[in-house]
């Protein structure tokens, strides 16, 4: 699994699907 840590931020903050797209 790649790990952004921005995206990982973002989806923290959004729906939990955001981080399965």
């Amino acid at each position: 699994v790649y790990y952004d840590p921005f995206l990982a931020a973002h989806a923290a903050t959004q729906d939990p699907n955001y981080r399965l797209q």
